[in-house]
């Protein structure tokens, strides 16, 4: 060999060897292939998932994105994907640990690896490379991307992949692959189950017996801290594992206060990779805004069009829930801690008081939070040039009503504020804001009762500088009580003004077309400006408790974005406008407290209305319309002490408060159309209803029974263990019959049927007569309870317990009560058949009443197991199996009789047009229609008794009768 030769075969050994070596540092003697020793909780689910995904694209190329927070369990899951579908290709390749490949080689070397591992060649020209590629499928895993230009590196345009190719890439950053992959899987937390698996795990060792009662308490406390995450389980487990008991309740307690090193390093990865901007709104949120509003704190980090939520939100930092800015508790945790060592948000008295004290490193501080219960010096707010957020406030009155404690300012504010978007001040002690006051950031200015007297100096530098505020979104002056106005301004960004209070504020002028949110409650306003109706994105309006407003303007109307009106104790206002115009997304009203005496324009609120509140008013009549709500879910009309007759009530209505209504003689029937809803709770009460004549008793019984039996039908063709109940009350002393089982007193015993707990039992019905003669005491609100045992011949016994009704309103009251209560059987229906398997089995069922107050009694009771209509579900079979309801069959006769008729007769009809001829044949062919549809149907006519039972109406009643019953 020559020297030549010898040369290029030594480089060829040097770059196998270097290969190998790469190929070992690069994964870390992991090439996916090999399996995990731990056992990875909650993983079958995922894979199975995963390849669920995965087979619906055969034969197709299909891009996976797999993400979620840091910690969940990305990459041990692409690992196990891979281990299990690396077979089913010729070539595939698991590529781990991306991100940190490439800071460490660089793309090119990054793109070498994949493509040598996926040709098995070291072919120098690229092109040759991309023709090979294509003719053969493969499967790739990229585990921990963390950048859009890695992705680039290695997959290009995607013109190299031959079709039927499968890749998987793993990132806590759902925006890197959100238009790329074919579908994009959120790895979930654990459930409480495998979770506590996973923690028991590490904490005890694989082997240990399960923990004992302190140690599992505790276990569960540290599981709802890690929320299913199963890096923070496994550190948090292996951090007590063989500690004491003393050293675990050590541990619980400092949980929110100090995280372990691994998850610090796991997090700190993460939050390295955030740009600057990232950053300081990841530890604002975790120092100041978690749980506020998405709105509030996208305009506190920055401007309202900021898209840093959503990178905080793709990178699973933090998350969006119920339109509110949540965090993880670990990350919480974390980021806390990491604001701590900088020191330039601020939120423990201690620190803050010793550093205005010294004035030391006050530059730079960006948010102070201070509790002023705990601070009992004079503050000096000096030096603070970046402040961005300053807020006082009372830990111990966090409504911010009138607490004793206050912050003295020794030397007034002394800096501009030019940065600041949030002060907030409760109980501000200056009587104004500083001269030099630069209000061009602020987004919310807060001072709840506030010694302020005007909000700058110099009346005619006032509105100049309120112009200035463009960035203001929202103005808290709630409890100024020396505030008589605001002067005119263009606020254009105001959304939230709050002027809640201010019992001196008497002219209310337009300053911000943008309002959204406007608070007017308690003020001396005596009407509303014309200009009011320029308010188009106005959504709710409060002006509870304005005692001198007498009437609304026309311009109401204009209100097309309104949604909440709330108009309770305006005592003089007297009506409505009758024109309500473009109002047509109102879903709640409160006219409650105010002078109405009728009202008629709520059918204007048909497709919207959800919440009306009319109680205390003096209205006689309900306008029959009411109806017509059919969105209308909540109806209060307390001490409407003049009101005499309901008309027909919305089908979906839910709540229904009539207390205290004495004149209420009359209610229509039906109480309302009883629909068959969603798994909703509903509530009528008629407390204190004393001049409620015998039918309006009737009628709510006889809706309570229907309401019954229609939940009782939706729990059983759902199969569900429905959530649904409904309960009713109203004077009268006795059990309605429709309950089969009755008894004088609060106990109640019963020796049931061996049938009593078939497959079509839903429910049960419970009522309580509640005694309130001689009663001199105020009434307190309780609830009316009952504990139930159904008992076997053996003595094996099943208990539940039942909620039957309330009494919400103190007051008093000579008059029996009747509660009515009905709930969901199917717990106990499942607790049955899982120990007896559906057999026969007699019970003894013992109920006992009482009232949760301990002064009334229960003087009698009654239940009734609540089963299906077996006529109902009968109908049902057959409609499904091809055959008639009753209503089909009537009308299925009528259109074949009447074209039996006049087609076999055409011609007599046309020669004689005799109307007698065509009645007779109509009529008789009619008949023999139905004749042989029962003769057909009832080959055997039963006797009558059977008959009889089989037409009575069984909504609710028990098919399982007695038989001294029938």
């Amino acid at each position: 060999m020559c020297a030549r030769d010898e040369g290029v075969f030594i480089d060829s050994i040097i770059e196998f060897v270097k290969d190998l070596l790469i190929d070992t540092i690069s994964t870390g003697g992991n090439t996916g292939k090999e399996e995990l020793d731990e056992p990875l909780y909650g993983m079958k689910q995922c894979l199975e998932k995963l390849e669920e995904k995965l087979d619906a694209w055969n034969g197709k190329t299909c891009i996976v994105g797999v993400v979620g927070m840091p910690g969940i369990g990305k990459t041990a899951l692409a690992k196990s994907f891979y281990n299990r579908w690396e077979k089913q290709f010729a070539y595939s390749m698991c590529l781990a640990d991306v991100s940190k490949m490439l800071n460490e080689h660089g793309p090119n070397w990054l793109q070498m690896r994949l493509l040598r591992e996926l040709l098995k060649d070291t072919h120098p020209l690229h092109q040759i490379w991309k023709d090979e590629l294509l003719k053969r499928k493969f499967f790739v895993v990229l585990d921990d991307v963390n950048g859009k230009e890695q992705i680039e590196y290695l997959l290009g345009n995607l013109d190299w992949i031959k079709e039927g190719s499968k890749i998987v890439i793993t990132t806590s950053d759902k925006s890197l692959v959100q238009n790329l992959v074919n579908y994009t899987f959120v790895v979930p937390i654990l459930n409480d189950e495998d979770g506590l698996k996973c923690f028991t795990y590490h904490a005890f060792g694989p082997n240990n017996p399960p923990p004992e009662e302190n140690y599992l308490r505790l276990s569960r406390k540290i599981l709802d801290y890690a929320k299913g995450n199963p890096l923070f389980l496994k550190e948090l487990g292996v951090e007590l594992l063989g500690k004491e008991e003393e050293d675990w309740e050590k541990r619980v307690g400092t949980l929110t206060q100090s995280s372990s090193p691994k998850i610090q390093d796991a997090l700190s990865k993460r939050y390295l990779e955030l740009s600057e901007k990232q950053k300081d709104a990841f530890l604002d949120i975790a120092c100041f805004f978690r749980s506020k509003t998405t709105s509030y704190v996208r305009c506190m980090l920055d401007s309202c069009d900021s898209g840093v939520i959503g990178d905080l939100t793709d990178r699973f930092l933090i998350s969006i829930s119920g339109g509110r800015v949540e965090m993880h508790d670990v990350l919480y945790t974390f980021g806390k801690e990491l604001a701590s060592r900088v020191q330039c948000r601020l939120w423990n008295h201690k620190k803050i008081v010793r550093m205005l004290k010294y004035k030391s490193e006050m530059e730079n501080v960006r948010g102070v939070y201070l509790d002023m219960s705990e601070v009992k010096e004079k503050m000096s707010f000096t030096s603070m040039r970046s402040l961005r957020y300053l807020k006082i406030y009372s830990s111990i009155c966090p409504m911010e009503c009138k607490a004793d404690q206050i912050i003295v300012v020794a030397e007034g504010l002394q800096f501009t504020l030019a940065e600041v978007r949030c002060l907030d001040w409760l109980r501000f002690s200056l009587d104004k804001l500083p001269l030099d006051f630069n209000a061009k950031n602020l987004v919310n200015l807060s001072l709840p009762y506030s010694s302020i007297k005007q909000v700058w100096e110099g009346v005619k530098v006032l509105p100049e500088k309120m112009g200035n505020m463009k960035s203001l979104v929202f103005l808290n002056m709630r409890g100024c009580t020396s505030l008589r106005n605001i002067p005119k301004a263009n606020l254009s960004s105001l959304k939230v003004l709050i002027l809640s209070d201010c019992s001196r504020f008497q002219e209310f002028q337009v300053i911000s077309e943008n309002l959204e949110t406007l608070y007017l409650d308690g003020t001396a306003l005596e009407t509303l400006p014309p200009a009011i109706g320029n308010l188009q994105r106005l959504v709710l309006l409060n002006l509870r408790s304005c005692k001198a407003l007498e009437h609304l303007p026309s311009s109401l109307r204009k209100l097309k974005a309104l949604e909440d009106l709330i108009l309770s104790g305006c005592s003089k206002l007297k009506s409505f406008p009758t024109d309500t115009g473009n109002m047509k997304h109102l879903r709640i009203l409160l006219y409650d407290g105010t002078a109405l005496k009728e009202i008629q324009m709520i059918l204007h609120f048909k497709e919207s209305l959800q919440r009306l509140c009319l109680s205390g008013n003096s209205m006689i009549n309900l306008p029959a319309n009411i109806k017509q709500l059919n969105h209308l879910k909540w109806l209060d009309l307390k001490y409407c002490e003049n009101l005499i007759e309901l008309p027909t009530l919305p089908p979906n209505l839910e709540y229904l408060d009539a207390h205290g209504c004495h004149k209420l003689e009359h209610v229509m029937d039906p109480l309302a159309i009883a629909l068959i809803t969603e798994q909703t709770c509903s509530t009528f009460i008629f407390t204190n209803c004393t001049n409620l004549e015998e039918d309006a008793r009737n009628t709510i019984t006889s809706y309570a029974e229907r309401k019954c039996q229609l939940h009782a039908c939706k729990c059983y063709d759902m199969g569900f263990v429905s959530r649904a109940s409904f309960k009713t009350c109203f004077p009268g002393c006795e059990v309605p019959l429709w309950f089969q089982h009755q008894a004088v007193g609060s106990v109640l015993e019963k020796r049931l049927q061996p049938n009593w707990c078939d497959n079509l039992v839903s429910g049960i019905a419970l009522c309580a007569v509640v005694s309130f003669q001689d009663n001199k005491q105020l009434i307190d609100c309780f609830s009316v309870k009952c504990a139930s045992e159904f008992k076997d011949d053996n003595g094996s016994c099943i208990s539940s317990n039942f909620k039957v009704g309330s009494w919400t309103e103190p007051g008093k009251t000579n008059s029996d009560h009747v509660f009515i209560g009905y709930a969901s059987f199917s717990k106990i229906t499942k607790r049955v058949e899982s120990k007896y398997s559906g057999k026969c089995i007699p019970a003894e069922a013992t109920l006992k009443f009482n009232v949760t107050d301990g002064t009334h009694e229960v003087v009698k009771c009654g239940f009734r197991l609540v089963y299906v209509e077996p006529n109902n579900l009968l109908s049902k079979e057959k409609s499904s199996s091809g055959q008639f309801s009753c209503g089909e069959k009537i009308t299925g006769c009528l259109i074949v009789g009447f074209l039996y008729v006049f087609m076999l007769y055409p011609l007599k009809f046309l020669m004689y047009g005799c109307p007698v001829i065509a009645c007779c044949g109509f009529f008789g062919t009619l008949f023999l229609l139905l004749k042989e549809k029962w003769n057909s149907s009832n080959p055997q006519r039963p006797n009558m008794r059977a008959y009889v039972k089989t037409m009575k109406p069984r909504c609710p009643l028990d098919p399982r009768l007695d038989q001294d019953t029938i």
